[in-house]
């Protein structure tokens, strides 16, 4: 090869790199790459455990799920408190705060438990950029287990009252079902294992329970109460609040006032 034509051929080859490696940096100005998980945003969790036996001092954590995507799961039992009272409803509402991608609008939350304890929130709140959504809790969360509430879940709050009569309570089983006008039900909800470890049906007693019911529940028509093995149960009051999904705000009051003995239904309607 002449040496010409050797040097133009070398002289094209780094033109040519010359080439790529500019293409290059001008890719990399058009399109950085981010070091972190997308956008991050600030969240504020609030939490309310049920009250008596629903509360726990294992470490909770919340993955948040939204229009844009999910965060990861974060420990909210362990940014900036270790209280075992975070989690209790004696200490009342609690507050945690962490950065996390932004999600956009929130639509629904996973909550998973790091021990062996159970917990059984009341309510969620995640508040974000002065928007503050609230998720109404109906089920317990236990060890091993992921459980997903969604803002759009229907749920309705129990105030039950025993009567105060001489021998009202019971320490059986309390059991419920509800029904709408379309005669959709909800499951037979054993209202007293959510407070398993303590009697809350006991004389002049008051419960305040969270119970789902199907997605396409309607008005509420009528409660269907009754008892596993034990004694007799004296119903006073029953007041059902719709917190979530359709009918938001709608309350449902009656004066029962009745016995219910084991193997027998009594209908509340409404």
């Amino acid at each position: 090869m002449k040496k010409s034509t050797f040097v133009c051929a070398v002289a094209m080859v780094v033109l040519v790199v010359m080439s790529v490696a500019s293409m290059t940096i001008s890719s990399a100005e058009s399109f950085p790459i981010s070091l972190t998980n997308g956008t991050q945003k600030l969240y504020n969790v609030r939490v309310l455990s049920a009250e008596k036996s629903g509360s726990t001092d294992d470490d909770i954590l919340i993955k948040i799920h939204g229009t844009k995507g999910s965060t990861d799961f974060v420990n909210v039992g362990d940014i900036g408190d270790s209280s075992s009272l975070i989690f209790q409803h004696e200490a009342g509402w609690e507050n945690e705060s962490f950065n996390a991608f932004d999600v956009d609008k929130i639509t629904a939350i996973t909550v998973k438990i790091d021990g062996n304890d159970a917990w059984y929130p009341e309510c969620i709140q995640i508040k974000s950029n002065g928007i503050n959504t609230i998720f109404y809790c109906a089920k317990w969360v236990t060890e091993g287990n992921e459980v997903t509430f969604s803002n759009s879940d229907n749920v309705f709050k129990l105030h039950i009252t025993t009567c105060n009569d001489l021998f009202s309570g019971t320490d059986a089983d309390v059991f419920a079902k509800l029904y709408d006008v379309n005669g959709n039900a909800s499951d037979k909800i054993n209202l007293s294992e959510i407070y398993p470890d303590t009697n809350a049906f006991e004389v002049n007693d008051v419960a305040d329970l969270y119970v789902s019911v199907p997605d396409n529940f309607g008005r509420l028509n009528k409660i269907e109460f009754s008892l596993g093995e034990g004694d007799d149960y004296k119903l006073f009051k029953v007041t059902a609040t719709k917190m979530s999904g359709t009918d938001t705000g709608v309350e449902y009051t009656k004066i029962v006032d009745k016995w219910i003995e084991e193997g027998q239904t009594v209908a509340v309607k409404f």
